[in-house]
């Protein structure tokens, strides 16, 4: 005979019990990113928190830090379309110390027309990066001006209207940490990067320190905005990219500063992997990690649910463990299903555990599994476990 289910928990409540290894109502479900078959019942990220609410999925909203240049620091975009494939789009920003310039392929799918300085798609589209070498990194000091220098007021107002928010509507509210090495990465070029890290370490660890000292900076300001969580990417700074030793020496001391200054301010520290990490699981548990996501299972991940419980399930929460593009876009139901009872009776247990896509949901059709995915955590994950 089943026992009886916990009195339901408001979302925060939910979440941070869970992050808290104990045991909530339900084990929660999120999303990651895009959620293309819902996407239409929202025009903002305020409506979207309660739509999902609606359908029994918790969410979160992030305060994310200031990024303003120096106010010396200006920038122009020109677009060239006399080549044979596509058009380029060109970025100079300039600086007291000399320009800096990228230029990127705009392809049909590159949604840009003011190409960002950081973001992945350019990896595969630029064809100049916006740094080079070590000459280009005083004048990048200037592109990573000191928040604290700036003007604040637009920044608390809109921290302000989402703590409100989430205060009135018992919403867990995260804190947005920039990483170093994903900035660095679209900066430089993955590979260009790779590369330098062999040739001219030196460049490479000053880039890092440059981004690094900015980063804490503008999370000294999120902070002072009593986030629940302070959420890092550490998506490319992973083994599937680099070796144990380089991500000892390039990596881990740079992230476990940001664990350190989120405890400092009673917030959990999330850090978030797509990749391999079943051979870091000790490294990210010593380095202060709270939360792990988003534990993509093979073969587009290594994650196993069991055995990352085994091993670290007492001090991380595990969060994520269903795969949008294989199991939500290309799965039948049962095997959706099967996916999701697995993970629940693998990772749920004890509390700990937060069901989650791993990766965005970019097709539409996705609906019914979507949905699927939800009924079914919905039917299998209230505590006490039983399944």
């Amino acid at each position: 005979m089943r026992s009886a289910a916990r009195e339901p928990m408001s979302s925060r409540e939910r979440l941070l019990t869970t992050l808290d290894h104990e045991e909530p109502d339900r084990v929660p479900v999120m999303f990651w990113g895009t959620i293309a078959p819902l996407q239409h019942l929202w025009t903002d990220r305020f409506e979207r928190v309660l739509k999902l609410r609606e359908l029994g999925v918790d969410d979160q909203m992030t305060v994310g830090g200031p990024w303003t240049y120096h106010p010396d620091v200006t920038t122009q975009v020109t677009r060239d379309d006399s080549f044979p494939d596509h058009p380029r789009l060109t970025k100079v920003v300039d600086t007291p110390e000399g320009a800096l310039r990228l230029t990127v392929k705009k392809t049909p799918d590159y949604p840009w027309d003011n190409p960002p300085l950081v973001g992945d798609h350019n990896w595969s589209r630029a064809t100049e990066f916006l740094v080079k070498g070590p000459e280009d990194l005083s004048k990048l000091r200037y592109v990573f001006h000191d928040p604290v220098k700036t003007d604040l007021t637009s920044f608390r107002e809109k921290a302000r209207q989402v703590k409100e928010f989430c205060a009135r509507e018992q919403v867990l509210v995260n804190g947005h940490a920039a990483s170093p090495s994903n900035y660095a990465m679209s900066l430089v070029g993955a590979g260009n990067m790779m590369m330098h890290s062999v040739d001219n370490r030196g460049f490479i660890e000053e880039l890092l320190d440059i981004i690094h000292e900015w980063s804490k900076r503008r999370l000294e300001i999120v902070l002072e905005e009593k986030v629940d969580t302070v959420q890092f990417s550490g998506i490319y700074e992973s083994t599937a990219f680099w070796s144990p030793e380089d991500f000892g020496e390039l990596f881990r001391p740079r992230v476990k500063e940001y664990a350190d200054m989120a405890h400092q301010a009673g917030a959990r520290f999330h850090y978030f992997s797509d990749a391999q990490i079943m051979g870091q699981l000790e490294t990210f548990r010593d380095m202060g990690v709270d939360a792990l996501s988003y534990l993509n299972p093979p073969p587009m991940g290594d994650a196993d649910l069991a055995e990352i419980k085994r091993r670290v399930g007492d001090s991380i929460c595990l969060w994520g463990g269903i795969s949008a593009p294989l199991t939500i876009e290309q799965g039948t139901a049962e095997e959706v299903r099967d996916a999701v009872v697995c993970a629940i009776r693998n990772a749920a247990p004890g509390g700990g555990f937060i069901l989650a896509t791993a990766d965005a949901i970019m097709k539409e059709s996705a609906h019914d599994n979507m949905m699927t995915m939800i009924d079914t955590c919905r039917e299998h994950g209230r505590y006490p476990i039983e399944c």
